[in-house]
């Protein structure tokens, strides 16, 4: 990882002054930065590149990488705590005001007895009764009371409580430069009161999001980024699973150098200057993502294939999340390469804001000034069939325990019948079986398939250093 000392040696020199989120210039989350930085790293000796010159935090590593690939956003499923300061507290909820119709269906159900016509004009008086009519307003009313076929006669005129009914209310409006604007003040605060009063609450409390949601991020874009697409003249709205349209293309059209996956969304991004509860609320990211884009390149014939990836990041955090960021995207390279029997070749790695926060100089120049280790061996791809099988078997066991079933043989019977549907006689040889399997596998993947394949993995001691956004 001599390239990884260099990119901090080239930013301790080189880096600039940026302030942190507050405009503070010398503080501990202020970051020394340079724009645009490049490290490549080979893959071809079976090597896992992963920082040795102090341990890397494996597990969490690949716990982390596995989450996203399964396409999941909320921490409760993630095991380890790197989310946690982008993830809600708690379960958010949104108050929805009732209907007319929801609050004297709930006053009937309490008294079965009640007179839902008187029920109905009670909450209308309420409603009038909180109201404020703007000067100028105006009421549309039949003044022919013409009967059969004499055609009617509507006029304006003075909107004024005793003229507004249940069936008008809505009619009501204040003209301004020939516009109709609304003609009622309705102050819904004294009404929630009143109908509170009446023995009801006015909204219904719907949960949104749980605990420990992170918003939309890096899972959701990789496994369902939403685009709309225009078909027969009217908007539709898809959901895209990229990394098995990255699958397909691999499969179809390996040269291909269309083959990119994206998790930036930019109507998801997050707001500045709003908290994160609201900007989750709003459907954005808690955290906009910090490595966006993955691009596949193929090359060579034959035996010779060989596969490398690039990975851009918009913002590094180089001395805590880029070590992460390169063993991840190493183990997404191995993924494909065993998936399509290809040699590995390099990891390409792009930034744009490549930066040493202040308070993690210190230890970054410590870690320059440490020793290097060999890089542990990654032997994914020789176990890959059979750990693959694994999940998958697993994984169509555990759908089939959610069941119910009269008898053992019932379960073992369902289970057989699910196994078949991906295994049985030349299912899992076909390409569209070989696709149902390789998505099973995405959709079910776990870290201990990274954790059992590392072997000789040497390091000098861990150096903690905070985590900033």
């Amino acid at each position: 990882m001599k390239q990884l000392k260099q990119h901090f040696q080239r930013i301790l020199d080189e880096g600039k002054d940026k302030p942190n989120r507050k405009g503070e210039f010398d503080q501990g989350d202020s970051t020394l930065s340079v724009f645009g930085a490049q490290l490549r790293f080979s893959l071809r000796d079976g090597t896992l590149p992963v920082t040795t010159s102090k341990e890397l935090k494996f597990q969490s590593m690949a716990k982390e990488i596995t989450w996203m690939l399964r396409g999941e956003t909320n921490t409760k499923t993630l095991g380890c705590g790197i989310w946690d300061k982008w993830a809600l507290q708690e379960d958010l909820v949104i108050r929805r005001a009732k209907s007319e119709h929801e609050v004297i269906m709930e006053l009937s159900r309490k008294d079965p007895t009640v007179n839902i016509n008187e029920l109905s004009l009670q909450l209308f008086n309420l409603v009038l009764k909180n109201t404020t009519i703007k000067e100028g307003a105006t009421l549309k009313v039949n003044t022919s009371q013409a009967e059969g076929d004499v055609p009617e006669v509507w006029e304006d005129v003075p909107a004024t409580k005793e003229n507004i009914t249940p069936f008008n209310m809505n009619q009501v409006a204040v003209y301004v430069d020939d516009e109709p604007q609304p003609g009622l003040d309705i102050d819904y605060d004294a009404l929630d009161e009143d109908i509170r009063a009446m023995g009801v609450e006015p909204y219904n409390i719907i949960p949104q999001f749980d605990a420990g949601y992170c918003g939309p991020i890096y899972g959701k874009q990789w496994r369902e980024f939403e685009s709309v697409v225009t078909r027969q003249g009217r908007p539709e709205i898809v959901k895209v699973d990229q990394f098995m349209e990255a699958y397909r293309m691999l499969r179809n059209d390996p040269y291909s150098r269309r083959n990119i996956i994206s998790a930036w969304n930019p109507g998801l991004i997050t707001e500045s200057g709003i908290d994160l509860k609201t900007n989750i609320a709003l459907g954005n990211m808690g955290l906009p993502p910090c490595h966006y884009g993955v691009q596949f390149y193929v090359s060579g014939q034959g035996e010779d294939k060989e596969l490398s990836l690039l990975l851009k990041l918009r913002s590094s955090d180089s001395g805590l999340g880029l070590p992460f960021n390169i063993a991840s995207y190493a183990f997404i390279a191995y993924i494909y390469a065993a998936e399509f029997n290809l040699k590995l070749g390099d990891l390409v790695v792009h930034i744009g804001d490549a930066h040493i926060y202040k308070s993690h100089i210190e230890g970054i120049k410590e870690y320059i000034a440490r020793p290097e280790h060999e890089l542990p061996k990654f032997n994914f791809i020789e176990k890959y069939k059979d750990i693959k099988t694994r999940v998958c078997v697993d994984a169509i066991n555990a759908k089939v325990d959610q069941l119910t079933y009269d008898s053992e043989d019932d379960r073992n019977e369902a289970a057989d019948n699910e196994l078949i549907k991906y295994f049985g006689g030349d299912v899992d040889e076909t390409p569209a079986g070989k696709e149902a399997l390789f998505q099973l596998f995405l959709d079910n993947l776990d870290y201990t398939v990274l954790t059992e394949c590392i072997e000789g993995y040497v390091c000098e001691p861990h150096i903690k250093l905070p985590l900033y956004d």
